[in-house]
């Protein structure tokens, strides 16, 4: 309650001081505790770069033609184990063979790296685990991605690997598009595909690029803080995503509780039960339309980043106007929200 307030109004006061006495505003350090936090997600940098990518599918489609289900956009979300509202302690014996069980709140238990199609279906989804691979902290591991087994005729493939972060670096990530080429090629002979993925490094090492060209698959990363706003995914899959699975992971953990059985892979049960009911072809359809990207719609998505970084144009006309007050207005929120979130 007392920093970011008071820090605020000193400075105004101190500026205000520099200039009545006709120096030039000083440059006052941050007090201890307190550091600048570089609002990278707004601004001119971020529109100038998605022109820069708006440019490079208008070129690139000019030449090529793709069929809403040869575009894909894929991206991994955590799937984090968090506390809830009611806490429960369990104390047993140390005689007991089974171990106690441990709470593992805020931890990153996996990783869920889906791909979709702008047609509305899952192609194939990859669960990341996190793996301890011996205790010397070295050893020669053979990374593999192996099948889960199909529940049903209509269940898209799913396959699953442990990493020890949870999340895939490069070479894991060069296995998956490596997976996903060949997959592709073996349903679609002869057509090519193209894939919209983030800024994340991992997903642009030159070689796992030039390897997907050699097997007729495209990737295009979005600019740098923009993802959050273009990408389909982060749109409202995973959002509906995320909620189904924290509620069944909480009622798994009450019944395991209940029934006297372990806790440990109820949230990767949820989350499996919440891709199979978030993933459907309405929500993925409707956010590659709302996002801009497919159809592809470069006029309509610099206005959407726009609106979201608070650089709409004002214009002339009564509508323009209000659209450029309410982006201001809806930025300054937003930024209110993030700033409460890191207090929090």
């Amino acid at each position: 309650n007392t920093g970011a307030g008071k820090v605020s109004l000193l400075c105004r006061r101190v500026f205000r001081l520099g200039v009545a006495l006709g120096g030039v505003p000083p440059t006052l350090p941050l007090p201890t505790g307190v550091k600048a936090l570089a609002d990278k997600r707004a601004g001119p940098a971020v529109m100038e770069g998605t022109q820069a990518f708006c440019g490079e599918p208008e070129l690139f489609l000019e030449s090529h033609s793709f069929a809403p289900d040869a575009v894909f956009n894929y991206d991994e979300t955590h799937l984090v184990q968090r506390g809830g509202n009611m806490t429960t302690l369990r104390v047993e014996t140390a005689e007991k063979d089974r171990s106690n069980v441990r709470s593992t709140r805020d931890s990153t238990v996996a990783s869920l790296l889906p791909f979709v199609s702008a047609s509305g279906a899952v192609f194939l989804s990859v669960y990341v685990l996190k793996g301890n691979f011996g205790e010397d902290g070295s050893g020669p591991v053979s990374f593999t991605l192996e099948q889960a087994p199909r529940t049903s005729r209509r269940a898209w493939p799913r396959f699953y690997c442990w990493t020890e972060t949870g999340c895939l670096d490069g070479p894991s990530f060069r296995a998956v598009i490596d997976l996903f080429a060949d997959d592709w090629r073996t349903r679609n002979p002869g057509r090519e595909a193209l894939l919209f993925e983030d800024h994340m490094g991992a997903h642009r090492q030159p070689d796992t690029i030039a390897a997907a060209l050699e097997k007729g698959v495209y990737l295009f990363s979005f600019p740098p803080n923009t993802s959050h706003i273009n990408q389909p995914l982060d749109e409202s899959p995973f959002g509906g995503l995320k909620r189904d699975a924290a509620t069944g992971n909480e009622q798994g953990i009450l019944d395991a509780l209940v029934s006297g059985t372990s806790v440990r892979d109820t949230l990767l049960s949820a989350a499996y039960v919440a891709e199979r009911r978030t993933l459907t072809p309405q929500s993925i359809v409707g956010a590659f339309r709302r996002c801009a990207l497919w159809p592809f719609n470069a006029s309509a998505m610099l206005a959407r980043v726009g609106a979201n970084v608070g650089l709409v144009p004002p214009g002339d006309t009564v509508p323009s106007k209000a659209r450029s007050a309410a982006a201001a207005v809806l930025l300054g929120a937003q930024q209110r929200v993030d700033a409460t979130r890191r207090r929090s």
